[in-house]
């Protein structure tokens, strides 16, 4: 989407700002994603339980943005130039891939695993295997062209600069300096973690927790801290559900609070930090600072800020299990 947009004469920094908000939106829905796998079996929420309750967060902050990027499209609008140029590119595809309805397989077949609550793992796994076997058998590619592709990545010269820019990218090779920046952020927090220097942190934010609101926020407060100084959105959820799930319980709320609040910053927020390994994946995979996009990922900083206000005001706060039972 940044190269068809620089085609039409789009800034590249707004269109990275709605391509972040959009997978962030999806991830966090998403059962395959692995921060929405990890974050509610930290504080023992079930999987689609904690889903469902960040829908009342991320849906308002995802419609807010289709608002505002709808309204921003037009005041962009280039008219017919635009049209053409998006024909043109339309045009290269037609001429260069094979469009059937064989294509719609791989999805629909993942998204059919998806609502039958299969594990994230084999889900994945059958989608590569049959979008490998679509680029076999529908596009013509042979076999070693395939593993070759899983490998390095999809290469092609269709004769436009704009689209071959588009298409030549991906594959697991690209994914390495990326792997190894997380690996190295991971264990320089582990040592911050084991050290205590986090923790010591948190515990002393922990003081200003004297209400419903206060907790939420310190929360949220907790997960983006960690995300700055760890440069790892794992460890920001972890070290909060660790520190702040006895604060719930004692302030009678359901754990899928916390859960919420811990993806709310620290997974949110981690695209937004340059030096965080998800700052810099988007950073390789955009090629677009995240200091760029920062104020168009409306997703992103407007979940937490949507989370702090429901803390403070009760809205879809749930009770713990026991209070409920005692209603």
């Amino acid at each position: 989407m940044i190269a068809v947009g620089e085609g039409i004469g789009v800034p590249v920094e707004m269109i990275a700002g709605a391509v972040v908000s959009g997978s962030f939106f999806g991830d966090k829905l998403s059962p395959l994603s692995d921060s929405t796998n990890l974050t509610p079996a930290i504080v023992g929420v079930e999987l689609y339980e904690h889903i469902k309750h960040m829908l009342y967060t991320t849906l308002p902050a995802y419609l807010i943005g289709i608002v505002f990027f709808t309204v921003l499209g037009f005041g962009l609008s280039n008219g017919e130039t635009s049209q053409q140029q998006a024909g043109e590119l339309q045009s290269v595809l037609a001429e260069t891939f094979v469009f059937s309805p064989w294509l719609l397989i791989p999805p629909l077949v993942v998204i059919a695993m998806i609502l039958f609550k299969m594990p994230a793992i084999p889900s994945l796994i059958v989608g590569v295997v049959l979008g490998s076997t679509m680029y076999v058998f529908v596009q013509g590619a042979s076999t070693s062209e395939m593993l070759e592709t899983l490998y390095g990545g999809y290469s092609i010269e269709t004769g436009s600069e704009t689209m071959d820019e588009i298409l030549s990218q991906g594959g697991m090779s690209s994914m390495y300096s990326i792997i190894a920046l997380a690996m190295i952020a991971l264990a320089a927090g582990g040592v911050m973690n084991k050290c205590l220097m986090l923790h010591s942190i948190v515990l002393g934010m922990m003081k200003f927790v004297k209400s419903t609101g206060n907790l939420i926020s310190t929360t949220l407060a907790s997960g983006i801290f960690i995300n700055v100084f760890s440069a790892n959105q794992y460890l920001a959820v972890i070290i909060p559900g660790q520190m702040f799930k006895e604060s719930y319980e004692k302030k009678e709320l359901h754990q899928k609070n916390l859960s919420r609040a811990m993806e709310g910053s620290g997974t949110l927020t981690a695209p937004l930090i340059p030096w965080n390994s998800s700052g810099m994946f988007m950073l390789s995979v955009l090629s677009v600072s995240p200091v760029a996009f920062a104020p168009y990922a409306i997703v992103c900083w407007l979940t937490p800020i949507i989370a702090a206000i429901y803390g403070y005001f009760n809205i879809t706060m749930a009770p713990s299990d026991s209070t409920s039972r005692k209603k």
